[in-house]
C-alpha cells in the first residue's frame, strides 16, 4: 500500500501538480486520507525523500524538492508546531480556560488533542515554563504559574 501512495505522490510531483516547495500532507493526514497506518504513511513518505523527490524539514513538515533547490522553503519563516501549542496554551491561560493553579492536561492528553508526539508536548511545557506560563511539580503534573508570575506582570 506504502508504494501505491508513494507512486500517487511521485505521479502529482512530476506531472508538476506538486511543485519545488510545496508541502506534502503530514503523515497523519495520509493516513486518515487513504485509511492506512502511520508506519504505512511514514514509508511511502520516505520513499519519496529516499528518491530524492522530498525532503523534510523537522518541525515543519515535508516539502516536494530538494533542500538545496533555490525554492526550498525557510524553515525559519514558520512557526514551530511546539510554538503554535504554546502559542495557544498561553492563550487558553489569558482566556480563563486554565486558571492559575489549575492542572494542565496531560502530556497524552495534549498530544491526541493536537494530534503530535508527546516530544512536541513536552517542547511545548518547556517554553511555557521557561517563560513562566506554567511550572511542573515531578510525580503530580503541570500547572498554571500564579498571574503575578506571569511574564510582563507587574506583581
Amino acid at each position: 500500500m506504502y508504494q501505491q501512495i508513494a507512486n500517487m505522490f511521485r505521479a502529482q510531483i512530476k506531472s508538476r501538480v506538486l511543485k519545488d516547495g510545496d508541502m506534502l500532507p503530514s503523515e497523519k493526514e495520509i493516513a486518515k486520507r487513504y485509511g492506512v497506518g502511520l508506519k504505512t504513511a511514514n514509508r511511502a513518505v520516505r520513499v519519496l525523500r529516499n528518491e530524492s523527490l522530498a525532503y523534510m524539514a523537522q518541525g515543519y513538515g515535508t516539502f516536494v524538492g530538494q533542500r538545496s533547490s533555490r525554492l526550498s522553503p525557510v524553515p525559519c519563516r514558520r512557526k514551530s508546531i511546539y510554538r503554535t501549542i504554546a502559542d495557544e496554551i498561553i492563550s487558553d491561560i489569558r482566556g480563563g480556560t486554565f486558571l492559575p493553579l489549575d492542572q494542565l492536561p496531560s502530556e497524552d492528553r495534549f498530544a491526541r488533542c493536537y494530534q503530535v508526539s508527546r516530544g512536541t508536548v513536552r517542547q511545548a511545557m518547556a517554553l511555557l515554563r521557561d517563560l513562566s506560563w506554567v511550572f511542573t511539580v515531578p510525580c503530580k503534573g503541570t500547572f498554571v504559574e500564579h498571574e503575578d508570575n506571569w511574564p510582563g506582570a507587574t506583581g
